[in-house]
């Protein structure tokens, strides 16, 4: 029989580098979730104006109770997504000092 020079990998992970593992993927979820926020609260931002209208168009007049409500939501999700990015910005600046 031939003998061939080429071992397979060590597959198994240590305890501690498994943890390290953990720990870096829910860091990486974090880091995603406020690389995203903007743009999620642009979205909310988009919905909460569309809704605005479609209540102005349905009602047909310009009252503020109306409209309060949706324009409530779209401002609520613009500042969640700008504290989000402003977090990630912070975040990251930390990361490189």
């Amino acid at each position: 029989m031939e003998s061939t020079p080429y071992t397979p990998p060590n597959t198994e992970i240590a305890p501690e580098e498994s943890s390290r593992r953990a720990h870096g993927r829910w860091i990486a979820r974090i880091g995603v979730a406020l690389y995203t926020g903007p743009i999620w609260g642009m979205i909310g931002t988009v919905i909460g104006m569309v809704r605005a209208f479609s209540t102005l168009a349905d009602s047909g007049d310009s009252a503020p109770e109306a409209l309060a409500n949706d324009i409530s939501i779209a401002l609520v999700s613009t500042m969640i997504g700008i504290i989000m990015g402003l977090v990630g910005a912070l975040g990251s600046v930390n990361l490189c000092l």
